[in-house]
């Protein structure tokens, strides 16, 4: 059975075509072959960027890689280089659609593009075969394209029952053009997969898994919904999970519950950043008080300068101070016992008001010794499934640091972290500069998508002071849209919140942090990055 990315389509828009291809090549291959399915890819054509797809790409690490259209319908004519499918709808009525041009040129572009991404991409030919082919699962055309296109290149309904043995025959007769006498190392192979995963990394950071990722969330909507529902009757509740498992989406499902009865509800956490990404959620309700702790103490008792001796409880306690029906901790780790029981005093009920707790002990960055502070005798619910995270990313983040290994990792596989070395600030800031032109100018993603997190504060780190990087603007506000300009955040400013890419900075200058609490940092700062991430460690 070939290893498959993904492992199903269930998710994806798919024709019945290409679903009885990806089934059968999982099927039928040998479990040494890879078969991606829908590989994005873009060019640029007289300065337009153009959108490419891949329907399959199959991999053979005794022979290389094909790219393979795949038509479906129950017919596909040509006429003077003209090709047009032939189609029939649930009511069985006829119709013919034009296609934009001949699903030959359409793999073969494919298999260009592949081709010399891979040498651009590490700077050597590709020593293996590589080929394309067409397949049409649900019918013959024995004779019709003789003319026009090469009949060895056809996959169709009388090749579907012995497929590995047709891919053979078409890796064999590309071997047989292309008449390459280099051998197909190790090294080439590994690259080759690599490649193909990054290459679907980027392009669903361009957007290009916007509608599979959505299909994903309608899914996880309806568990979180069903989690919610489930502890309703449960007042006071703490959630425990690890790095993208969805804790501050499920504490947006739980205010706007609340909302919806008429309840006044205070969101708090540590971060001003997230507390502004919850209240945006949430339509800034008038009912809703989405804060950073500091802020809201600041507003209660004035500026820190000005406050007393004694705990936050008995000044709190001592204060006229507003009562909710509804209190939501996200980001809970960072609060210490004084700060958890002078949060409670905010309940318009002690015993009967909602208190929802969400945290995870391994990104306390603030070296808390929490524990159960908020004062919840009931057990936590547990969420153990990331689903913010490639498969690669969120392992690497538990590999490096030791933590995190309780939650299981997204089935979407992604790539490696790429870490980059350094000596200099100078370098550091060149090899950034290359990693921005080549996301944005090569692989055409937004720069909204893109965040350089540091370790440090941007005054304290290796950049301070750069107000541009290569070609694009340094912007210090995550509220800031410029266009442009890339967000520059530490670690613990972007607590909570997530990107497409990150791209790390490791300063020199973490000495005074203990093990732990770096290794608590190095884990959240991964953890941001949807589905690439860059680590710049100094040499």
């Amino acid at each position: 059975m070939a290893i498959m990315h993904p492992e199903d389509i269930e998710n994806y828009k798919h024709t019945g075509s290409e679903l009885k291809l990806y089934n059968e090549l999982k099927t039928q291959l040998p479990d040494k072959d890879h078969v991606f399915f829908s590989v994005r890819w873009f060019d640029k054509v007289d300065g337009q960027r153009i959108d490419s797809e891949c329907d399959f790409l199959v991999f053979d690490p005794g022979f290389g890689f094909l790219t393979i259209e795949c038509k479906g319908g129950q017919d596909l004519l040509i006429d003077n280089n003209h090709w047009s499918l032939v189609e029939r709808n649930d009511k069985g009525e006829v119709s013919t659609r034009e296609l934009k041009r001949s699903p030959f040129a359409q793999a073969e572009s494919s298999m260009r593009y592949f081709y010399d991404y891979f040498q651009n991409e590490f700077l050597q030919t590709f020593n293996g075969v590589y080929g394309f082919a067409v397949a049409l699962p649900f019918y013959s055309i024995e004779q019709k394209l003789e003319s026009a296109a090469d009949q060895s290149l056809i996959i169709d309904i009388r090749h579907m029952s012995d497929l590995a043995h047709r891919i053979n025959e078409i890796f064999h007769y590309w071997k047989g053009k292309r008449n390459n006498r280099v051998p197909f190392s190790a090294d080439q192979k590994q690259r080759f997969i690599t490649l193909v995963n990054k290459r679907i990394s980027i392009s669903a950071a361009a957007g290009a898994l916007i509608p599979i990722k959505n299909k994903e969330f309608e899914k996880i909507n309806l568990v979180q919904d069903s989690i919610i529902d489930f502890l309703a009757n449960y007042p006071q509740v703490q959630i425990v999970g690890g790095a993208g498992t969805g804790k501050t989406f499920m504490a947006i499902k739980k205010i706007c519950r609340e909302l919806a009865l008429q309840h006044s509800v205070l969101y708090i956490c540590r971060n001003r950043a997230l507390s502004r990404f919850v209240e945006c959620q949430c339509n800034n309700h008038r009912n809703l008080k989405s804060y950073n702790f500091d802020d809201y103490l600041d507003e209660l008792l004035g500026t820190k300068d000005k406050r007393s001796d004694k705990s936050i409880f008995d000044l709190i306690d001592e204060i006229k101070h507003d009562y909710y029906d509804a209190i939501i901790v996200d980001e809970a780790q960072d609060f210490s016992l004084d700060e958890a029981l002078a949060i409670r005093l905010f309940l318009r009920n002690e015993k009967e008001s909602c208190l929802y707790v969400f945290y995870d002990k391994n990104q306390n960055l603030f070296d808390l010794n929490f524990e159960d502070v908020f004062g919840i005798d009931a057990k936590p619910y547990i969420l153990r499934y990331n689903i913010r995270n490639t498969g690669e990313i969120y392992n690497y983040a538990t590999r490096t640091t030791g933590l995190g290994y309780e939650t299981q990792a997204n089935q979407l596989l992604g790539v490696v972290p790429e870490i980059k070395k350094y000596k200099s600030r100078i370098q550091a800031l060149t090899i950034v500069s290359q990693i921005l032109n080549r996301l944005i100018q090569k692989e055409y993603v937004n720069t909204e998508s893109i965040v350089i997190l540091s370790d440090q504060l941007y005054e304290d780190s290796l950049f301070s002071g750069e107000k541009k990087i290569g070609e694009y603007d340094v912007r210090l506000n995550i509220n800031d849209s410029r266009e442009n300009s890339i967000l520059f955040a530490s670690v613990s400013e972007f607590k909570g919140l997530e990107a497409d890419i990150i791209i790390y900075l490791k300063n020199n200058g973490d000495a005074e942090k203990d093990g732990a609490l770096r290794n608590r940092e190095n884990y959240v700062a991964c953890t941001r990055a949807r589905y690439y991430l860059y680590v710049l460690e100094k040499n």
